[in-house]
């Protein structure tokens, strides 16, 4: 008997390919890169026993001496793919959905439905996987609309020869109805990585009162769990399923089938007079994904539950869509050679906020190709906490509270980790937390798979490393931008920096200016004059300053929260007290860096502050210490 599997992706292949192991005369139908993989390499069944390369029978087309077709194709493709088989010849539809059967018909073919139970996954050309052992698949047939004859028989035989549980339904399709009722899962989690059992169970509830209404037979999803126990078995190689058949269609780039299944259950409605308006949304939302995971649970809950009717959501979280579409939002220009650099201090605001916190002494800068990698020895991340961190926006502050919270930027336009990884082709974190060293990695923004458990470790900390979309951030690393960065961060902490593994010039504030300045020693500076850290009330205070008798010029460099300003008050504050001061006529050369919470901003490229507070902070503080001053 010579049989022919439609569409041999992902269930189509893992069927077919055993089918042509146990004996059988099989051609596998495809296209594309697929196809053509098969045709010159075979196709590669990877299952949890082993990896084996077949040489199948592969073509585009359906031979004409085919005794029996296996429909696999996507809902979506059905009438076309139907177009190539003979006249006459009984198709098997291992399809999802419950409409093809009645276009299989239409088309003038004997219908054998099939209910399918397999974690096939098919990702890349040339190779199929199934994730669990064939005994534990199940594919049961029947004939379409009701009945078991003599071709569902065949086709039980066949598929029993291959491996897989099988009998015979003589109610099949309502069997298919309660796969669907489990296949409304796969757009939930296809669209944000998980599958929210409220949201789950809105949607299904739909499909039930649909089917009631219109007296469609279906069984308790309970019945059909205890007959086919979920499974998802690693591969021989270690690889586990990422994801269902929507999932892996949105990360092939295919469309996906929601409209045969979200949209089934709503074009059902219709004739059953019944609203189903979450399936209808469900319809649009799997339709406009671009990659898996677009979407938060909770952004994709306000889209389904309470967004107006044809409203889209902007504000995709997961997704980070926005950032990768209008990277100059967060980042400032992204063709600018400051751009990578702006990427590098979100991440190093990470470690500086945990030494803030009393928690971290030391960073290493490594530079990478297109990238850096960043380590510190601080207390590490919990790693789901950190996940949302790096992969939301506006995931929230530090997650301890510790004052301040900050951003050493060039600006002080701080956005946080998720952007960097939006703009970045590679991400990755490793965290030594609680005893465990976890590690998860991303692609544009996207995680690749779960995080992963990579033993136990007696020590803290965490490592980020980045490597940028080339398409998006075309500047390469500029040495003279990070090195000044890094002494900036060095000087203004207590924090032991290196960079690939060679130590940064801290030297405190007064290093940091007297680098700045150059020429302090022919301008008759000698050492720092002042050197001192105060807290004011709600305010931090750095300042170093330097007199001189032999020039009247005054000037200096200014910080908040470890990003570098043009002025504000709290240089208002410093220049009121001298001016004050009996060394009002002296040249004088300062630094002055300044600790505040909620700093505010008189100026769109946020370098000038207006923060009252925090003059009065630097005007006491300074005054003190020029009154000290003895010259």
């Amino acid at each position: 008997m010579h049989t022919t599997i439609l569409g041999a992706g992902a269930i189509g292949g893992v069927v077919g390919a055993r089918l042509h192991r146990a004996g059988h005369a099989v051609t596998l139908v495809a296209r594309g890169e697929h196809l053509r993989a098969m045709q010159t390499e075979g196709l590669r069944l990877a299952e949890p026993e082993g990896i084996e390369t077949l040489r199948v029978d592969a073509r585009d087309r359906v031979p004409d001496d085919t005794d029996m077709v296996w429909l696999a194709v996507k809902s979506q493709d059905t009438a076309d793919a139907l177009g190539g088989v003979p006249a006459g010849c009984p198709v098997v539809s291992l399809q999802n959905g419950i409409g093809n059967e009645r276009l299989i018909d239409a088309a003038g073919h004997p219908v054998v439905g099939a209910m399918v139970w397999l974690p096939a996954v098919h990702l890349e050309p040339g190779e199929v996987r199934l994730h669990c052992l064939a005994a534990e698949g199940r594919v049961d047939v029947g004939d379409w609309p009701s009945g078991a004859g003599d071709v569902a028989a065949m086709a039980r035989d066949l598929l029993r020869a291959a491996g897989f549980q099988s009998d015979l339904r003589d109610d099949i399709m309502a069997w298919k109805r309660t796969k669907l009722l489990t296949n409304l899962a796969g757009g939930l989690q296809a669209a944000c990585g998980t599958v929210p059992e409220d949201l789950l169970r809105l949607l299904q509830a739909e499909a039930e009162a649909v089917f009631r209404a219109l007296e469609l037979p279906y069984h308790p999803v309970a019945d059909l769990l205890a007959l086919c126990p979920t499974t998802s078995t690693p591969l021989a190689d270690g690889r586990t399923r990422p994801g269902g058949s929507t999932w892996q269609s949105v990360a092939r780039g295919r469309p996906t089938e929601a409209g045969a299944l979200y949209g089934e259950v709503a074009r059902l409605a219709g004739d059953a007079g019944v609203d189903t308006p979450l399936c209808r949304r469900m319809v649009d939302r799997c339709s406009a994904l671009q990659r898996p995971a677009e979407w938060t649970v909770g952004h994709l809950r306000w889209a389904l539950l309470e967004a107006p009717e044809g409203e889209e959501l902007v504000l995709r979280r997961a997704s980070l869509e926005a950032v990768r579409r209008r990277p100059g939002m967060y980042i400032g220009d992204p063709d600018d050679v400051a751009a990578p650099i702006q990427l590098l201090l979100e991440v190093l605001g990470n470690s500086l906020d945990q030494h803030l916190g009393g928690r971290c002494t030391r960073i290493d800068v490594r530079l990478i190709p297109d990238g850096f990698r960043v380590a510190d020895d601080g207390p590490g991340a919990e790693p789901d906490r950190f996940h949302v961190h790096a992969s939301a926006l506006h995931a929230g502050a530090t997650a301890d509270g510790h004052w301040p919270h900050v951003h050493p930027r060039l600006s002080f336009a701080g956005v946080g980790l998720a952007p960097v990884n939006a703009l970045c082709r590679r991400f990755e974190w490793t965290t030594r937390f609680a005893g465990r060293v976890t590690r998860r990695r991303y692609a544009f923004g996207q995680p690749l798979g779960p995080a992963e458990e990579l033993g136990p470790t007696t020590t803290t900390g965490l490592e980020i490393e980045a490597v940028f979309d080339r398409d998006i951030i075309p500047a390469a690393v500029d040495l003279v931008l990070v090195v000044d960065a890094l002494e900036r961060i060095a000087a203004l902490s207590d924090l032991a920096v290196t960079l690939d593994g060679h130590p940064v010039r801290a030297g405190g504030l007064a290093g940091l200016v007297t680098r700045r300045a150059g020429c302090a020693g022919r301008l008759g500076f000698g050492p720092a004059d002042v050197q001192l850290r105060r807290r004011h009330g709600d305010v931090a205070v750095d300042l170093a300053m330097f007199v001189s008798e032999r020039d009247d010029r005054q000037m200096g460099w200014s910080f908040i929260n470890f990003s570098e300003t043009l002025g504000g008050t709290h240089v208002d504050g410093l220049r009121r007290a001298v001016k004050a001061s009996r060394f009002r006529r002296y040249g004088l050369l300062y630094g002055l860096h300044v600790l505040l919470e909620g700093p505010r901003f008189v100026s769109p490229t946020r370098d000038w502050i207006d923060n009252r507070e925090a003059e009065e902070a630097v005007h006491a503080v300074v005054a003190e210490a020029l009154a000290q001053l003895r010259r």
